[in-house]
């Protein structure tokens, strides 16, 4: 329940998907979820801060403005929101330190194994699910809990994922595989 409540009493950021439209934005602002439209916020606890960097869909019109995005956010640590992972190189390379995406639903039809014959991407399969990195940037494409085209899933399970964002060094109390600085695992 203190989690619950740490949760609701913290502001609540989104990004557009492909099936979103942009008539969503001013009733999602008056329920207190802020937008990121190819835009940055900074976000501050204590003496620490990062950069929220969100863009629009990549698969909409292109209209994902990575520049745009990240206009100002120059020698911060910076998190990207991006529908998809399409932009992963571009966002390594503009010094992006960690990149959360989704859209692929994991590939949502899979092999036993979870091998996805198809993940609806136009980039490399390393970034089309679970944990990854390129270069000295991480990212996490969630499987989601939608499906697209066909209403089922099969041997890829749905997911919602809780990334926990600590600063400085790890707590003394917690074991070195939970506790990595810098890291985006899956709480």
């Amino acid at each position: 329940m203190q989690r619950l409540k740490q949760l609701i009493d913290t502001e609540i950021f989104a990004i557009l998907g492909n099936h979103d439209s942009i008539f969503m934005v001013p009733l999602m602002e008056n329920i207190g979820i802020s937008v990121l439209l190819n835009e940055a916020q900074p976000i501050r606890r204590g003496s620490s801060s990062i950069m929220l960097a969100g863009v629009d869909d990549y698969h909409r019109f292109r209209l994902a403005d990575l520049e745009k995005a990240l206009a100002g956010c120059e020698g911060e640590t910076v998190l990207l929101l991006n529908h998809s992972p399409e932009q992963y190189r571009q966002a390594a390379y503009a010094e992006v330190d960690l990149y959360l995406a989704g859209h692929t639903h994991g590939g949502q039809i899979c092999l036993p194994n979870g091998f996805a014959p198809k993940l609806n991407i136009e980039c490399g399969r390393q970034v089309g699910k679970g944990r990854w990195r390129f270069k000295q940037m991480q990212g996490y494409t969630s499987r989601g809990i939608g499906t697209a085209m066909v209403n089922a899933r099969f041997c890829c399970p749905p997911e919602i994922v809780i990334h926990e964002l600590r600063a400085g060094l790890p707590p003394a109390d917690c074991s070195p595989a939970e506790c990595r600085p810098a890291d985006c695992s899956p709480a």
